[in-house]
């Protein structure tokens, strides 16, 4: 049965609402939309509501809303956001459990592989392991914490990364069964040599389910220093999800009157603060290996800073990525930006 018109028309107008962010107004269009929908198109129309709650951060109604299109109207679309929306409401165990739903929509962009895919931490016990990575930077540090436990249970591990983050992994997980490569384009060859693949995403999510988020380890010691010399990280990277929720202005980080700043941020030059040739993350490594105290926005220096357990403060203003809303690092302080000021440590 097809959908009316009508119906057809008021969605339309909807997602026009939408793509320019009136949410309510688009949310109002849609439900007037429901009545005149067929089964499918209504599981769609689900999923756009979801989506204007979770776009305005209403994540509880964006929740149920998911779970509507997924469950009720077998839109599997929406799993991946229903996923997301558990995390931010703090369901940890249910948004993980739900992560892999991301292959029912068009995120996968794995290639099709002739070896076996599976997505759980413990399937890889005497394996030899393909490990592909799928997100940004700051998760590839995040999920990387699972390679120790990977390298006790697999019997070689060929692992996934990006060309500016793979001498830092080389230098800091130097297990003998661990081989890290960049190539985006695989041979049949190449992908013979192994038994199963399994994705990063998968990789951290099956290991926190089985383990918990406290049991990572890291790639540096805790330290107690007294702060003289701060890190700052300022920007997101502007092509990545709500990076303009994430940024802050750089003079908000001015505290050069009391301490030594040191620049952080790759591709600027700040006449107060101490600027480096930054061109990998390595060199962004050393830097903060020396540094007594970073304060970064939520970008890939967070997620570097804290695998170092290094001293770090996380600094947010009104959105706070799902990953900060949990425990995954010992050494890492949130704090809202106007808060910053008044902190301990300009006392």
């Amino acid at each position: 049965m097809k959908s009316n018109i009508k119906g057809e028309s008021l969605v339309s107008k909807g997602i026009g609402l939408y793509t320019i962010g009136k949410f309510k107004e688009a949310i109002s269009l849609y439900k007037k939309a429901i009545p005149f929908l067929n089964f499918n198109d209504k599981g769609l129309v689900y999923y756009n509501i979801g989506l204007c709650y979770f776009s305005m951060m209403d994540y509880e109604n964006s929740e149920r809303l998911f779970k509507n299109s997924f469950y009720d109207f077998g839109n599997k679309m929406s799993g991946y956001e229903l996923s997301m929306s558990y995390l931010f409401n703090g369901k940890l165990e249910l948004g993980l459990k739900s992560y892999k739903f991301r292959y029912f929509g068009s995120r996968n962009s794995f290639p099709p592989l002739n070896i076996k895919h599976i997505d759980n931490i413990s399937d890889c016990l005497g394996k030899k392991v393909l490990v592909l990575n799928e997100q940004g930077f700051g998760d590839e540090f995040l999920f990387s914490r699972c390679i120790p436990k990977l390298s006790e249970i697999s019997t070689d591990i060929s692992y996934q990364s990006y060309e500016e983050i793979i001498d830092l992994f080389k230098e800091n997980f130097t297990y003998p069964n661990v081989n890290f490569f960049s190539d985006r384009i695989l041979s049949r060859d190449f992908v013979n040599n192994f038994d199963v693949w399994i994705s990063t995403g998968d990789l951290f999510s099956s290991y926190v389910l089985e383990f918990g988020q406290n049991k990572f380890k890291s790639i540096g010691n805790i330290e107690q220093r007294d702060v003289k010399n701060i890190g700052i990280s300022w920007e997101a990277n502007k092509l990545s999800k709500n990076s303009n929720k994430r940024s802050i202005e750089s003079d908000i980080l001015n505290f050069s009157d009391k301490f030594s700043i040191h620049n952080l941020q790759r591709g600027y030059s700040l006449s107060w603060a101490k600027n480096y040739d930054i061109k990998t993350f390595s060199d962004t490594y050393n830097i903060i290996k020396d540094l007594d105290l970073v304060i970064t926005v939520d970008t890939s220096i967070a997620h570097l800073s804290g695998l170092m357990n290094k001293r770090t403060i996380l600094v947010y203003n009104e959105y706070l990525d799902w990953r900060w809303k949990y425990n995954f690092y010992d050494t890492i302080e949130i704090v809202k930006i106007s808060d910053l000021s008044n902190h301990k440590i300009f006392g």
